[in-house]
């Protein structure tokens, strides 16, 4: 058992990802409707990140779509407010601090805004 211990012990401290100021969803406008195509890297596969972005979507008005890259990283688009998408991030951020996991955005890309965009899809 202690060796699973310190296996998770040292994953938890030997990531380069901390509480990071995310400076591509801070920059954004919190007022105005925007979609955007992102990509998280970190611990992102294997801890349910996708069905926590599926989760928090309702909550944060967020549509749109995630699923998992071949090269260990996660991509999605959202669509909301520069707010709700700020808060997202943030509850993303949040939630896998208390799990000892970490990420980072490396991509927010704009995209054009999809009028009839609803509803959110973890895709497997």
């Amino acid at each position: 058992m202690a060796m699973f211990e310190n296996f998770f012990k040292s994953r938890r401290t030997s990531t380069p990802y901390g509480p990071v100021r995310e400076e591509l969803i801070d920059a954004l406008d919190p007022h105005e409707t925007m979609r955007l195509h992102l990509r998280f890297e970190g611990r992102v596969q294997g801890v349910g990140f996708r069905f926590t972005q599926w989760q928090l979507s309702s909550e944060y008005d967020i549509s749109g779509w995630v699923r998992n890259l071949p090269d260990g990283s996660v991509e999605a688009e959202w669509q909301g407010t520069g707010a709700n998408i700020q808060g997202m991030v943030a509850a993303l951020h949040a939630y896998y601090q208390k799990l000892g996991a970490s990420f980072r955005v490396v991509a927010a890309d704009p995209i054009p805004v999809s009028p009839n965009a609803s509803g959110f899809t973890p895709s497997y």
